[in-house]
């Protein structure tokens, strides 16, 4: 569990690094790295679900039946659906969006994606630690594995969901400064949305 906590942090550290920009870009730079953003978090996600399936299928088959196997094995069943979500993304390419309010939109709606699936997270968290609460009273080691994995698996996806998120706001952030008269509002209820200012300014 220690080397795949290791293993997330080092590749969420990479995919960041790999796709942060400072200096100002035009439209077409944005939108490319809104594309970008979207395939390296696919990229990132196929990665850890990879390295996730290989230990665990080692792990399970090699030892006797404990608490870790049954961590190894929930870990192996867990990353076949992130797999299965994260090739797509890797293999079909993102429609570039045309005009700068099409843009906006496709920003906020990945990033309103990204916030669901950061709350749906936190259940995932939640049942790992209920699963391991029963576990510990019951001494039972497939509850215990079950909700280690949970706690683990739920952990990365919940950095992973909010680290795409603040990418893709900054990013929105930059398109914004592409037009005055275009701006993201924000609702009282923390979500982005789109709207449109006119400044009479010249």
């Amino acid at each position: 569990m220690k080397d795949l906590t290791t293993i997330l942090v080092i590749t969420l550290c990479i995919h960041t690094l790999a796709i942060s920009q400072r200096k100002p870009l035009g439209f077409d730079q944005i939108e490319y790295k809104r594309q970008q953003i979207a395939r390296n978090g696919s990229i990132s996600l196929a990665v850890w679900s990879g390295v996730n399936m290989t230990v665990g299928t080692i792990g399970y088959f090699t030892q006797p039946k404990n608490e870790w196997t049954y961590f190894q094995e929930m870990n192996v069943l867990w990353n076949v659906i992130n797999l299965g979500l994260a090739i797509p993304g890797i293999l079909i390419k993102d429609k570039k969006q045309a005009t700068l309010i099409g843009s906006l939109k496709k920003h906020h709606n990945l990033q309103t994606i990204y916030l669901v699936n950061a709350a749906l997270d936190v259940s995932y968290i939640t049942a790992g630690i209920f699963l391991r609460m029963i576990g510990t009273e019951k001494n039972n080691p497939r509850m215990n594995g079950y909700g280690s994995s949970l706690l683990l698996q739920g952990g990365y996806l919940m950095v992973y969901d909010l680290v795409q998120y603040i990418l893709l706001k900054r990013n929105a952030a930059s398109l914004q400064s592409t037009d005055k008269h275009v701006k993201l509002i924000n609702h009282s209820g923390g979500l982005p949305g789109i709207g449109i200012r006119y400044s009479l300014d010249q």
